[in-house]
């Protein structure tokens, strides 16, 4: 870094990269661009910001330069004139990734690094210039240690390992942190005396990574010693996985391994072998397994062998298992192939997002493995072709191919596109009405529908203005007598279930608050973690903590919210301008909402672990406003963890438990007015 240099500030302030960002840049005399609040993340956008600031050194999460990359041959200029250097770290870099960005021969320097907050951010950096100008590695490595910091590579004597050999990897160094903040125990645990060093107070960081030290001195990463595994942000343990494939009757053994995917990254592999009696099909173990967990650790491929590779010693060999082609998802349909011009079109669209060929016209979005970032990105794509914004919801109604080409064909869905979304119609209860988070969108909610189901209806309101043609809802009150008109048209009459995730509890409580004026009854208003206000800006909370030593023990959830927020900006860059406009109309919507009395009965299911913006008790204004009595429901986690697993199971369980009990009650007051009557 020089002082000619320009680097633009991408992480939160509240994340530790921001530390590298900020002061690396500031001490070299270089100028650091704050990014601003209507920076674009999606690539194409975020690439002219980074021309018309002439930036010349971005440091960026890994799962972005992804993003960057997978979009080399649609953008003109795919890689900005003024840039010099790219700096990566967060996740295991893709080696086809990086052929991908050689290969553009742009003489942008690239460096990809590794290192845990505990000890300063960067520990290691790999540099395929330096290390290898000649040739592809087939893994990318996380390199060497840089100056002031140490790496071992050490068996469970806390010996070091020779060369080739996997160990845990532990880092010394003046980087070392001293421990966690009012956790005696914990760091005793992970921060052990440094037997390298002559210095009696030096200590190593035992991260949990397993890594091998290369011929040529460069350090491989091999994933968590204790066999977990993090796929899409989910930590999963693959036994789990395992344990429940162990319990198919036609399974004789089964191994469950992580693969990097070209297109989706990492993705989860199911290798079995059927018993003497009979052989499963793929299809049947993914419904079989779909049965038994959540849907974020079904396995994305099945592959049933005659039997498992095994090594010398008899153990299933699961290295010889992991230099497979990844399987094409199985979900159990015929392959039908494409007969309209339309059709083909989404195929190809799919086959790239997917990253599997050939994907029939029946089959189903979300159990060829298909999420939510998946679905932006397919939806964005097939926008493009079909000349206006198609709104990501429409994958509920229509998730396999066949069925959007015929919706897109008829413009059906424009023509009758309704802000109420069927996520889940089926069920003996009465429905629930859940409304959108800020972003505008229900995908999010799928989850928590799934754990519903069978019995419980789930509807989902998605913001006015998705489709591209119509304008958002300027405010919350005009938003909520828009979805009481569309809920009616499944619920004529009351008494209504309604609820809403984080900005839509505001305009859920406001739907309880035009209904109870009009006579209707609310028999839940579920507010799920919605704060009634503003929260304050990440750094006014961060000069309060520092000033109020008696809250400093809130620090300790700073990494996680500020992981929280990389990963809610990296969503973002998948966002088109119709869904930023949705975004600021819901943004300028809530802070123009004058919260009002409410004389029903109101339920809020509060995140134990509040936010690092709500310095103050978020939520103390409920109690206030909600004069017909506030409940209120604990759910592990923060405010991104209570509608992903785990914690959204918790949550569906206590949300069913409050729908029977507004049932109950309801019919216990019947019951009593029946008998003042009689």
């Amino acid at each position: 870094m020089s002082d000619r240099d320009r680097l633009l500030q991408f992480c939160s302030l509240s994340f530790d990269a921001a530390v590298e960002e900020v002061f690396a840049t500031l001490c070299s005399g270089a100028t650091l661009v704050f990014r601003s609040k209507d920076m674009p993340l999606d690539v194409p956008g975020f690439l002219a910001r980074v021309r018309r600031e002439k930036i010349t050194v971005l440091d960026l999460p890994t799962a972005y330069w992804h993003e960057w990359v997978s979009q080399f041959g649609e953008l003109r200029e795919p890689i900005p004139n003024c840039l010099r250097l790219v700096i990566v770290g967060g996740e295991k870099a893709l080696a086809s990734a990086l052929t991908t960005w050689r290969q553009a021969r742009h003489g942008v320097r690239w460096v990809n690094t590794y290192g845990p907050t505990e000890a300063s951010i960067a520990v290691t950096r790999y540099d395929p210039e330096e290390e290898h100008p000649n040739s592809a590695p087939p893994n990318v490595s996380i390199g060497r240690p840089i100056e002031n910091c140490r790496v071992y590579l050490l068996d469970r004597d806390r010996n070091p390992v020779p060369i080739g050999t996997p160990g845990e990897l532990y880092i010394g160094g003046i980087g070392v942190a001293q421990g966690y903040l009012n956790r005696p125990e914990l760091t005793a645990q992970k921060f052990i005396q440094d037997p390298f060093s002559s210095d009696p107070v030096a200590r190593l960081y035992q991260t949990g990574d397993m890594a091998r030290f290369l011929e040529d001195g460069l350090i491989e990463y091999l994933g968590r010693q204790d066999e977990q595994v993090k796929v899409r942000g989910f930590r999963i343990e693959l036994g789990e996985i395992e344990e429940v494939l162990a319990q198919h009757s036609l399974l004789n053994e089964s191994a469950v391994i992580a693969m990097n995917d070209a297109v989706q990254g990492k993705i989860l592999v199911a290798y079995c072998s059927g018993a003497s009696h009979g052989k499963p099909e793929a299809g049947d173990l993914r419904a079989f397994v779909s049965g038994r967990l959540p849907q974020y650790m079904v396995p994305s491929g099945f592959v049933v062998l005659d039997a498992l590779p095994k090594t010398p010693n008899g153990k299933i060999d699961r290295r010889s298992l992991s230099r497979m082609e990844p399987p094409r998802p199985i979900s159990g349909n015929v392959i039908d192939l494409p007969t309209k011009k339309l059709e083909a079109q989404l195929q190809k669209i799919w086959e790239d997002t997917l990253g599997r060929k050939p994907i029939g016209i029946r089959e189903n979005f979300f159990e060829l493995g298909g999420h939510s970032l998946l679905a932006a990105r397919l939806m964005q794509k097939v926008s493009r072709i079909h000349g206006k914004t198609v709104p990501l919801a429409l994958l509920f109604e229509a998730p396999t191919i066949e069925k959007l080409a015929d919706l897109l064909e008829r413009n059906e869905w424009a023509q009758q596109w309704s802000c109420l979304v069927p996520i889940q119609s089926q069920g003996s209860q009465p429905p629930f009405f859940c409304v959108h988070g800020v972003g505008g969108n229900v995908v999010g909610f799928r989850e928590l529908a799934r754990l519903m189901s069978p019995d419980y209806p789930f509807y989902g309101f998605q913001a006015q203005g998705l489709d591209g043609s119509r304008q958002p809802f300027a405010e919350i009150e005009e938003m909520a007598a828009h979805y009481i008109r569309e809920m009616r048209g499944v619920q004529p009459e009351g008494p209504f279930l309604l609820g809403g995730y984080s900005f839509g509890g505001l305009v859920a409580y406001e739907m309880a608050r035009q209904l109870f004026a009009g006579g209707e009854e609310v028999a839940l208003l579920a507010l799920l973690d919605t704060y009634p206000g503003e929260l304050e800006a990440v750094t006014t909370s961060i000069w309060k903590l520092l000033l109020e030593p008696k809250r400093l023990r809130m620090l300790s959830d700073v990494p996680k919210t500020a992981k929280r927020s990389i990963q809610r900006r990296v969503k973002e860059m998948f966002l088109s301008k119709t869904l930023k406009d949705v975004l600021a109309a819901n943004h300028g919507a809530s802070a123009r909402y004058v919260l009002q009395p409410y004389e029903g009965k109101t339920t809020l299911f509060r995140a134990e672990q509040s936010s690092l913006r709500a310095f103050d008790d978020p939520h103390a204004a409920w109690s206030n406003s909600a004069r017909g009595g506030l409940q209120i429901e604990e759910i592990s986690g923060d405010h991104g963890d209570i509608l992903m697993v785990p914690q959204v199971g918790e949550l569906a369980t206590k949300l069913k438990a409050a729908i029977d009990a507004s049932a109950t009650e309801r019919s216990e007051t019947e019951t009593s007015e029946e008998q003042a009557l009689a």
